[in-house]
């Protein structure tokens, strides 16, 4: 009696699934803004379709000569409202700046008065919420306040 139960169960379940193929085109394709500034032709706001990289951005913004695409991730997926600021290459006796938004926790580290603990927060923030919008979103990252982020100000870039 139990095993034709389970059995009734089992088959009231499966003829209730929906067994439709789910197609990519019926799935919500809203497309994602980003904001692009920097070292580029074509700066401002770039309509994108989700999931899209920074490679595929790049493609539409058009970096100038003078952009250092070095720090970037071409293979990062961006997230809608995100900002991807295209550094100029440094001048040989210009000081190196970190981005916060390329980084790992151990380059940041190199920042004064950023330790692993505080590097890893930062890295956990950007992971949470999506890449800083101007470098005074540090200031949201536990452990950073106005005081450290006076001392780190003129070190970071996005």
């Amino acid at each position: 009696m139990k095993q034709l139960l389970i059995f009734l169960v089992l088959l009231c379940i499966a003829f209730g699934i929906d067994k439709r193929v789910i197609r990519e085109a019926d799935l919500n394709q809203d497309p994602i803004v980003i904001n692009v500034s920097g070292e580029v032709r074509n700066p401002g706001p770039v309509k994108a379709d989700p999931y899209t990289t920074v490679r595929e951005i790049l493609e539409q913004a058009d970096p100038t000569e003078d952009a250092d695409l070095s720090g970037l991730n071409p293979d990062m997926v961006l997230n809608d409202h995100d900002v991807l600021n295209i550094p100029r290459q440094k001048e040989p006796d210009e000081p190196e700046r970190i981005s916060i938004n390329q980084s790992d926790a151990e380059e940041l580290t190199k920042l004064s008065g950023i330790g692993p603990s505080i590097a890893q927060r930062i890295v956990e923030y950007r992971q949470e919420h999506g890449l800083f919008q101007k470098t005074e979103d540090l200031m949201n990252v536990p452990g950073i306040g106005p005081a450290k982020y006076d001392a780190l100000s003129d070190q970071i870039s996005l």
